[in-house]
């Protein structure tokens, strides 16, 4: 699936991102704060990703020390994995 794709700028950076802060199988997720780009940019390029089968979306993440409600957000798939891998992100 990752054949051919180009990122643009912003769309790399998010790529960047959830490959660095995502664990494997949804146990860690990244939070819509985690991003560099404003929510907005974040949450459009985010559904492409989905869209694309590069990101997931998870409900009710958890803050790392389990004590906290830290909303939504995504993980990277292995479909991402890859693409970042190919595009040395």
């Amino acid at each position: 699936m990752s054949h051919g794709i180009t990122l643009n700028k912003d769309q790399e950076s998010i790529l960047s991102t959830l490959t660095a802060l995502t664990r494997k199988h949804g146990e860690m997720c990244v939070p819509f704060s985690a991003f560099e780009l404003p929510r907005r940019d974040t949450r459009r390029i985010l559904r492409r990703f989905k869209k694309m089968g590069l990101a997931e979306f998870y409900r009710g993440l958890m803050s790392e020390e389990m004590d906290q409600v830290a909303g939504s957000g995504y993980c990277i798939t292995k479909e991402g994995e890859k693409l970042a891998k190919q595009l040395e992100l």
